[in-house]
């Protein structure tokens, strides 16, 4: 190790500016990240001196990162700066504080948002309106499809950058943002302000829509909600609808059960809270109706989405009979994920022909993970067609090129199966993105069957995302540069069907009992 090596082990002092004021620092160096990461090559680590008081409440942004990705020893009470760089050279801060949580048997740092104001200050964000107005022109395969961008996309925009153009409060600047996004018919982005935004307020109770109603979902049988805080339900969803583009009838339902429970979206609508609570009210099955005084928690969008459920793995295995049960909660590249393949084909090896793979949950990640699996079961996928444009935000992400677009017809009779196995997928709402692709790959190449609930990600629709950051806001947006088509066109587009339709807690045994009978 050179000497250099060893001054950045153990930090160098240095200092950095945080929202316009100087802090001491240690350096401790950059970790290479092109091998692993296809948007950042790079990321630099600091830790910042004795400020701990500081920061500590500042929201968090709901995303973390394990004490054991940084070069040096963490601590309860430290904060840190991380500065990542991407393949384009442009670099982005990110700040973390280590409180002492953990994320299943993992000790974590929790991203932290800086900001110049306060959430209700009246602030100038028209320069964040047109940045992001420009870059998702200059991304997003909308505008270049025929026939895909409303007829009414000019008009849309110009009241968006009209409104923003006044100071305003960040909640009347993420709303507004909301509804320009809309336009876009894009489930990838319906989380601006919410997914990689601080953390919100949301009441405490889970929500379920069902049979055209929302209901307590510990108390499904006997409590519909008829009213939050003074307003009818029927007014908040009908809110939810004015900002949100729904890419199916399952996300639809899902989003209602969560923007349902949102502090800023109930104030919005009128509804009456105190600081820490608010009024539901309910009416049971034999149609009395009653009060229900419900706190408020902070949490973040993501959390909500997956009910709070953490796991300490990325994909396990079981052999139950002559059947392997794959759990993958995480299509993330891992270790586990080529130990997971290996176990697969020494099972084909075996004789092995009937797999289950439980997706229920899974909000997806990196697509390449699925077709790892797949293939070592020595099948050949169906081809997705889709479009991809080139931009200055997408060049070195997979292609070179800054401008034009690809396009990609689909193909179903890629398809093989030479080892004739059986696949079963378990699915329900929240399988989302490279989970419902896996899910299409099985249906489309007649693999075998979906068993479950319908997911709330339209097989046919728009993804891959990029991130870009907004000045003012401080936070980083997705926005996708591809447009996926269903390998096959006659199929549902618009969602993924269960060939066998059970509830989601059901799934595993309605998949044993199938299997039984092949």
């Amino acid at each position: 190790m050179s000497t250099k090596e060893i001054e950045i082990s153990r930090g160098v002092p240095d200092k950095i500016t945080v929202a316009g004021i100087e802090y001491n620092a240690t350096y401790f160096g950059e970790q290479d990240m092109s091998a692993w990461h296809r948007t950042y090559v790079k990321r630099e680590f600091w830790r910042l001196d004795d400020v701990y008081e500081n920061f500590q409440n500042h929201p968090k942004t709901g995303s973390w990162l394990p004490y054991n990705n940084y070069p040096m020893p963490i601590e309860k009470g430290q904060v840190f700066a991380i500065r990542y760089t991407d393949t384009s050279g442009d670099s982005r801060m990110e700040y973390l504080r280590s409180d002492g949580n953990k994320a299943g048997e993992l000790d974590i740092t929790e991203t932290i948002l800086v900001r110049n104001y306060s959430k209700n200050d009246l602030v100038d964000f028209s320069s964040d309106a047109r940045l992001l107005v420009q870059t998702i022109e200059d991304t997003h395969p909308i505008f270049i499809i025929d026939g895909m961008l409303s007829a009414d996309y000019a008009t849309i925009r110009d009241e968006y950058l009209r409104i923003t153009s006044d100071i305003m409060t960040e909640t009347g600047f993420i709303f507004a943002t909301r509804k320009y996004i809309k336009v876009l018919c894009d489930g990838h982005m319906i989380t601006f302000g919410r997914g990689w935004g601080a953390e919100l307020d949301y009441f405490e109770n889970d929500l379920i829509f069902r049979n055209g109603s929302l209901y307590l979902k510990d108390e499904l049988a006997d409590n519909e909600l008829l009213a939050i805080g003074g307003v009818p339900i029927a007014q908040i969803l009908a809110l939810i609808d004015e900002y949100t583009y729904f890419e199916n009838e399952a996300e639809k339902y899902r989003q209602y059960a969560i923007q349902a429970r949102e502090r800023d979206l109930l104030a919005l609508a009128g509804a009456n809270m105190s600081e820490d609570s608010v009024e539901l009210s309910l009416r049971s099955t034999n149609g009395s109706e009653s009060k229900k005084e419900i706190s408020f928690k902070k949490s973040s969008y993501f959390v909500e989405l997956s009910n709070r459920v953490q796991y300490e793995y990325i994909i396990r295995t079981e052999m139950m009979d002559d059947v392997m049960y794959i759990d993958l909660r995480s299509f993330t590249l891992d270790k586990s994920i080529d130990e997971t393949a290996e176990a697969i084909k020494e099972q084909i090896s075996k004789g092995t022909k009937k797999f289950i793979f439980n997706l229920i949950g899974n909000n997806g990640g990196n697509s390449t993970v699925g077709n790892q699996l797949l293939d070592a079961m020595d099948i050949t996928i169906p081809s997705y067609g889709g479009y991809i444009r080139f931009s200055e935000l997408s060049k070195g992400r997979e292609y070179e090129e800054s401008e034009g677009f690809l396009h990609e017809k689909p193909d179903p009779t890629t398809a093989q199966n030479p080892n004739d196995v059986s696949i079963i997928v378990l699915t329900n709402a929240n399988t989302y993105s490279s989970a419902t692709m896996f899910g299409i790959w099985v249906q489309d190449g007649n693999f075998g069957k979906i068993i479950g609930e319908p997911s709330a990600n339209a097989p046919t629709s728009f993804g891959d995302i990029l991130f870009f950051q907004l000045p003012v806001l401080n936070i980083h947006v997705a926005v996708s540069y591809k447009m996926f088509l269903r390998p096959d066109f006659n199929a549902n587009q618009n969602t993924l069907i269960p060939d066998i339709l059970v509830p989601a807690e059901d799934a595993l045994q309605k998949a044993l009992d199938y299997l039984k009978e092949l």
